[in-house]
């Protein structure tokens, strides 16, 4: 039986209940993603909060604060294979506890640690590589992500903007991260913002531009270490990189 979900960490976790008390699942997708498989019998399972509670109270009951946060940080991937990842991490830690942390040769235990140590590290180079424009009204930053990572800076920036309306906007998802008063919420969030900036803001990202082709010294350039600091791909995003 292949569970399919709405995408939400609910949801999944719902599919995660259904697999210890229905049925056993042997995959779980979620539903706009799934790519039919020939002969597989498949049932979208509908998110319901008191048995995704359920399941995360045990995780928190059985599992480390580190285990939680890898297993939290993988369903964000966006590896295809994600949520089967989980399953089988999943199935694995709740028999063996908290020494699941210790088996990193385990491969159920090892695909979790890599790909949430990779959406871990995205989200925080993306704490120095986010750029703000000052829009009147707000300020915006675009961003596009390997990761759906957007949930995971948004504490970050609302403790740091508190006093200001702030969007972070994730256009490959076509979601955003909406703030103000240090409060913030998801949305989804298909305005496309042009770049018809006021005349403040135009003049403060030339500046900027100016500052950072001055500061650097000629001979100590070295484009190979600055792109594993700021890859190629996030630099269509970046002011001074335009």
């Amino acid at each position: 039986m292949i569970y399919l979900h709405d995408g939400g960490y609910d949801g999944f976790l719902t599919c995660i209940y259904h697999h210890y008390y229905t049925a056993k699942a042997t995959a779980i997708y979620e539903e706009k993603t799934y790519q039919p498989m020939l002969l597989e019998e498949v049932k979208f399972i509908d998110t319901e909060q008191t048995k995704a509670d359920q399941v995360q109270e045990a995780m928190l009951d059985k599992f480390t604060g580190q285990m939680n946060a890898n297993i939290y940080h993988t369903f964000l991937s966006n590896d295809y294979e994600k949520d089967n990842y989980l399953l089988q991490y999943l199935m694995f830690a709740f028999k063996n506890g908290i020494a699941t942390e210790r088996l990193r040769s385990v491969d159920e235990v090892y695909r979790v640690q890599k790909i949430g140590r990779q959406v871990a590290f995205e989200a925080h180079r993306f704490l120095g590589l986010l750029r703000f424009s000052d829009l009147g009204t707000c300020l915006y930053a675009r961003f596009e992500p390997d990761h759906n990572i957007v949930t995971l800076m948004a504490d970050h920036f609302a403790d740091r903007f508190k006093e200001e309306r702030f969007i972070i906007h994730d256009a490959k998802r076509r979601t955003a991260i909406i703030g103000y008063q240090g409060q913030w919420i998801l949305t989804d969030f298909d305005r496309i913002i042009q770049d018809d900036l006021l005349g403040e803001e135009v003049f403060f990202r030339t500046l900027w531009k100016q500052y950072f082709n001055t500061i650097g010294i000629e001979g100590r350039k070295n484009p190979k270490l600055q792109q594993n600091f700021v890859p190629l791909k996030y630099r269509k995003n970046l002011v001074e990189f335009e």
